[in-house]
């Protein structure tokens, strides 16, 4: 009986690594090599008759989705991973969650994991940080992206208007009459670019609503194992910097901006422990619209994203990659739905 061909016999034969021979054999997407490196590898094990022993499943049959999330404990990311999992079991797909915390080793190390796995795509809930990676693996394994589309991409989007929502925020406070708000947020690092692309939108329409008004941003830093240890960390940052801010009398302000609604639930507990009525004293606005924040003792004004149905969305474009039902040579954007303002009991017209 003859012998079976091994890695091992091609990497003698071409005087490579094993591990070279392996990653050009099994087509990993994460690395590459100079193309004449690539056909001896490839012609060497055609002539010894090299035969893999684990071959990839058909990309249409492979039934398991990953979804990858900073969090899962904040309402927002939650809603995402629901309605993807619902979507999916329409189509007898399973759904698996990842959460990076921000961490972009992480990120890209998951992002390796899944380019060598039989998973059938990946649901991004927000922007990579690891954006060359993604695109590379993006010409093997579907990719759909939930996120504000930054120029060019390899993956497909389902696009989110996170600095028209700010801008929303803007024009409802300055209708009210306010001219000098606060926002508050963790910081605008790129690991969460929806952060600043609210800020952003606060910003520039106040100052085109309200050029003699005043937009101040204040942050708390916080670090990964925080992040990963403390599940109320985005309330209890909201309600410290709140906190600070009102001890310190920096400045005078009559609304207050959180960058998203947990960061928002912190405000008001600050405010209600110095002992200041919402909105009489001071108007609080979140960004999310999650679910507490229609509740009777909460009536938060937010932004809605629509994230259950753009969650769908994304798992139907992700679906017909899967299938085979998508120009693969053409990146495609679903038609994405607007965000809308809802306002509530927490903001009315500042005290004269």
């Amino acid at each position: 009986m003859s012998r079976r061909v091994t890695l091992a016999d091609v990497s003698r034969k071409t005087g490579l690594s094993q591990a070279t021979v392996s990653m050009i054999l099994s087509r990993r997407p994460d690395v590459s090599f100079a193309e004449e490196t690539v056909r001896l590898v490839r012609a060497a094990a055609e002539e010894l008759g090299y035969a893999a022993t684990r071959r990839r499943a058909a990309l249409f049959a492979r039934r398991t989705v990953m979804v990858v999330c900073p969090f899962i404990r904040n309402y927002y990311y939650s809603t995402v991973v629901q309605a993807l999992q619902s979507e999916a079991a329409g189509m007898e797909c399973n759904v698996l969650v990842y959460t990076t915390y921000g961490n972009a080793a992480e990120e890209a190390r998951i992002l390796r994991v899944m380019a060598e796995s039989d998973v059938g795509g990946v649901v991004f809930a927000m922007m990579p940080q690891s954006r060359q990676l993604v695109r590379r693996i993006a010409r093997q394994l579907p990719i759909v992206i939930m996120a504000d589309r930054e120029g060019e991409s390899a993956a497909d989007f389902v696009e989110l208007h996170n600095y028209e929502a700010g801008a929303l925020v803007a024009r409802h406070l300055a209708g009210l009459g306010h001219t000098r708000v606060i926002c508050i947020s963790t910081p605008l690092s790129p690991a969460f670019p929806v952060r600043a692309k609210r800020f952003e939108g606060l910003r520039d329409a106040w100052a085109e609503l309200c050029p003699e008004g005043k937009v101040s941003l204040y942050t708390s830093f916080a670090s990964h194992a925080q992040a990963r240890d403390n599940i109320l960390l985005e309330r209890r940052l909201g309600r410290k910097i709140t906190a600070a801010v009102l001890e310190e009398q920096r400045e005078p302000f009559t609304a207050i901006v959180a960058i998203n609604d947990m960061m928002a639930y912190g405000a008001l507990d600050a405010l209600a422990e110095a002992g200041l009525s919402v909105p009489r004293d001071c108007s609080v606005c979140g960004c999310d619209n999650d679910f507490p924040s229609d509740l009777v003792g909460v009536s938060l004004t937010s932004v809605e994203h629509s994230m259950a149905r753009n969650a769908k969305e994304a798992f139907r474009l992700l679906y017909s990659r899967m299938a085979g039902g998508t120009d693969a040579t053409e990146v495609a954007a679903r038609p994405n739905i607007r965000p809308e303002l809802v306002p509530r009991a927490s903001t009315g017209a500042p005290r004269t």
